[in-house]
């Protein structure tokens, strides 16, 4: 499937040098009305460019359509009066904008992580300009997309007009997180603060029945295991209880606090050697400034991987853990791994 683009973009991208510094004026200049604009997810959205976005008058910011996989943050909830203006698509319901999709106010695309990258490959989401935002660019040349990759490398391969906000408080990261700056047309510069989360540390829980579920969950999972947890007070209090454990790896879609306290408590198995897989494997992380500070030029404990390269086809033996602790689903493979979640049960498969 192929989407038209605009062809006005299309010529745009054709005409001009690599990585030119733009204002905002220029920018809103370059957006055509009904463009389809891909913003880095989670934590790593470009903030001050979406602000600039939601509050300029400009003619041709009307019928946007913003393509945002993970939202934390209530930034488009606030401008949902301005209906004309732009609608948001999103992939995973978080408490930022589930009521805004309950009101109709956002487009949800329901779809299995793993699916996330065919849908961007295949252009069955189509992107006219894609906004990420990246660490200023190195001696070399090299950007790095920080705390969050997701499937950056797709969409900036697939987008007729890629734009890059360009923030000193992204992090420098590990894994597959450099982009060159040949594959940004155009840069904007920022020093908005990245979102943090408001979760208290790790082992600081007061809810005893949260605390009581963590502990159970934690007593199910043996030494030497590979866990995929998530963010939220219940991975806090999974994480806490682990802290007992040795030899375990994560391999997980987003990581938060509570890796770095499993790390110092030697929990983390990371001598494992040349043959083994990295200890922690994400696709991004959230927290607090203090993980930003951790993950920032940590070339051997955190590895960031992109969506579609690590978080699909892979063999392993699987076991899944809700709430209650029941076994949802096994697969037959070479790595003892646990899912732990607290929605419907997702499996990856050979």
């Amino acid at each position: 499937m192929s989407y038209y683009h605009p062809p006005g973009i299309i010529e745009m991208k054709n005409k001009h040098k690599k990585g030119i510094r733009i204002n905002y004026d220029e920018l809103f200049d370059i957006i055509n009305p009904g463009s389809r604009i891909f913003l880095s997810s989670g934590a790593g959205i470009p903030l001050q460019t979406v602000s600039e976005i939601l509050k300029s008058r400009h003619p041709n910011l009307v019928d946007l359509e913003f393509i945002h996989l993970i939202t934390l943050g209530d930034y488009f909830s606030q401008h949902n009066s301005v209906k004309s203006k732009f609608r948001l698509k999103t992939f995973i319901v978080g408490e930022a904008i589930s009521k805004d999709i309950n009101a109709g106010n956002v487009d949800f695309v329901p779809s299995n992580i793993y699916e996330i990258p065919y849908l961007f490959s295949s252009e069955a989401i189509g992107v006219d300009i894609a906004i990420i935002q990246t660490s200023p660019p190195d001696e070399s040349g090299f950007l790095n997309l920080g705390i969050i990759t997701v499937v950056a490398d797709i969409v900036i391969k697939k987008a007729p007009l890629v734009i890059a906000e360009i923030n000193p408080n992204v992090p420098v990261t590990r894994g597959e997180t450099s982009i060159y700056i040949d594959q940004i047309d155009y840069t904007i510069e920022s020093k908005v603060p990245l979102i943090e989360s408001k979760n208290k540390p790790t082992c600081e829980i007061k809810d005893k029945n949260t605390d009581k579920i963590g502990w159970h969950i934690a007593n199910l999972i043996e030494d030497d295991s590979t866990v995929s947890l998530h963010f939220g007070p219940f991975f806090d209090a999974i994480a806490c209880h682990l802290k007992t454990k040795k030899g375990l790896r994560i391999y997980s879609h987003i990581v938060s606090d509570w890796i770095i306290d499993l790390i110092e408590a030697g929990t983390i198995a990371l001598d494992r050697g040349e043959n083994y897989q990295r200890a922690v494997t994400c696709s991004g992380c959230y927290g607090s400034r203090r993980l930003y500070d951790y993950v920032n030029n940590n070339p051997s404990k955190i590895a960031f991987a992109l969506m579609n390269s690590r978080f699909t086809g892979k063999s392993v033996h699987g076991v899944e853990t809700r709430i209650a602790g029941h076994v949802i689903c096994r697969l037959t493979g070479i790595v003892r791994i646990f899912f732990i979640t607290f929605v419907r049960p997702v499996c990856l498969y050979s």
